[in-house]
């Protein structure tokens, strides 16, 4: 529910005349289903989503990976973390 809330203050906002769901989110249901609903309000705004079997991100991959990462005793050659809140505003270019 909070993605949403952002995008419908976003789309008030910048009011933009296409509107892309992409990537591994986009396989979600309940976001595709109510970004739909919501978007529809916004009659100046298309709504553009991959068809579900196209909607997949790399979890497998990275399950392999570590999969085969622990199997192998293999390490990161680097010391890293995520951060899921970083902005781009916040990326040094």
């Amino acid at each position: 529910i909070g993605l949403l809330v952002r995008i419908e203050t976003e789309n008030e906002k910048y009011n933009p005349a296409t509107f892309i769901l992409a990537g591994g989110v986009s396989a979600n249901t309940y976001l595709r289903d109510n970004l739909s609903k919501l978007l529809e309000e916004y009659q100046g705004t298309t709504y553009l989503v991959p068809e579900h079997h196209l909607s997949t991100d790399n979890a497998t991959m990275i399950a392999l990976a570590a999969f085969i990462a622990i199997h192998t005793d293999k390490k990161p050659m680097i010391d890293f973390s995520a951060n899921g809140n970083l902005l781009l505003s916040d990326i040094d270019a």
